[in-house]
C-alpha cells in the first residue's frame, strides 16, 4: 500500500499528466515512486510519461516492473505493448495486447492498438475480425479501423 505522502504525489502527477505537463508529472511520478517505489499506478502514470515523451527504454523499464509486480493490472499490458510497438518489437507489443484484452476483455484501447499491430504486420483479416468486435464495444473507436480494412 502506497504512503500518504506518495499518494499525494500520485494525484498531483495525474492532475499534471492530464493537462499535458509531462515534465511536472515526471517528477510528482517520480517523488512518489521514491517513497513507495513498488506503487504500479505511479509506474504506469511514470511509463506512459515516458512513452508521451519518446523514451521508450525508460518507458519499457517502469512498464516491465509494473507487470511483474502486478500480473492481473490490463492497463500496465497494455501501455507496455504500445511502448513495443513503438518500439518495433511487433511480437512482444501483440502478447502483451493480447494480455490486456485476456484481462479486460471490454478495454476497447486494446482492441483498436491491436487492429494497428495488425495492420502494420500486414494480417488485414485479423484487422476486419478486430473491427468487427470492437463495433460491438466502441463504435467511435470502430472508426479509426474501419479505413484500414477498406484499403
Amino acid at each position: 500500500m502506497p504512503s500518504d505522502k506518495s499518494q499525494i504525489h500520485f494525484h498531483a502527477a495525474e492532475t499534471h499528466f492530464q493537462a499535458g505537463r509531462f515534465n511536472e508529472a515526471q517528477s510528482e511520478y517520480e517523488q512518489s515512486l521514491s517513497d513507495s517505489p513498488d506503487f504500479v499506478e505511479a509506474l504506469i502514470g511514470l511509463g506512459c510519461v515516458h512513452l508521451n515523451k519518446g523514451k521508450l527504454k525508460e518507458a519499457e523499464a517502469c512498464l516491465e516492473k509494473a507487470v511483474t509486480l502486478a500480473p492481473e493490472n490490463a492497463l500496465a499490458y497494455f501501455y507496455l505493448g504500445n511502448v513495443y510497438d513503438d518500439s518495433g518489437k511487433n511480437q512482444l507489443a501483440l502478447q502483451a495486447v493480447e494480455k490486456a484484452i485476456a484481462l479486460k476483455p471490454d478495454l476497447a484501447e486494446a482492441y483498436l492498438a491491436l487492429g494497428f499491430i495488425h495492420y502494420r504486420m500486414g494480417n488485414r483479416a485479423k484487422v476486419s475480425e478486430l473491427y468487427e468486435t470492437l463495433l460491438r464495444i466502441d463504435s467511435t473507436l470502430a472508426k479509426q479501423l474501419q479505413p484500414l480494412i477498406e484499403l
